[in-house]
């Protein structure tokens, strides 16, 4: 009996461990979002890779529709941390999918990117319309 006591208290320990560094990753992924909102407007894809793993790509558009910085986070533990992707910063945001450089990277995180390129689409499109670019349907 006293050996189930023992594998039941190692197993509450792992999983207040794993809550502790989950957080933490949260936490510093979250600062990283706020680091490359100061260079423009910032959006977050989701990609799914094999075994439940989930890709997450961030990108950074400036003014001029270029891709400011790209980073991604990946992996089944805890411990990963967020990693620059080169080759894209520079490119325009809308093109990003069809270049060559994304063509190199694995389906999730290309699927990633692209999600996060669909949000900044939608975003500058409603906030044209929002500022009078396209006219806004009337509700009778």
């Amino acid at each position: 009996m006293p050996e189930l006591w023992l594998l039941g208290g190692l197993i509450i320990v792992a999983w207040i461990v794993q809550l502790v560094l989950s957080y933490r990753q949260a936490i510093e992924f979250s600062h990283r979002i706020a680091d490359m909102r100061r260079n423009g407007t910032v959006a977050v894809g989701l990609g799914r890779g094999r075994l439940r793993s989930r890709v997450f790509a961030i990108i950074s558009v400036g003014r001029d529709d270029r891709v400011v910085a790209a980073e991604s986070l990946r992996g089944l533990t805890s411990l990963s941390a967020s990693k620059p992707l080169p080759g894209l910063p520079g490119l325009p945001y809308e093109r990003l999918c069809e270049t060559p450089a994304v063509a190199d990277f694995d389906r999730p995180l290309r699927d990633a990117l692209c999600q996060a390129v669909a949000t900044i689409r939608e975003d500058r499109a409603s906030r044209r319309t929002g500022e009078g670019g396209a006219p806004i349907a009337q509700q009778a």
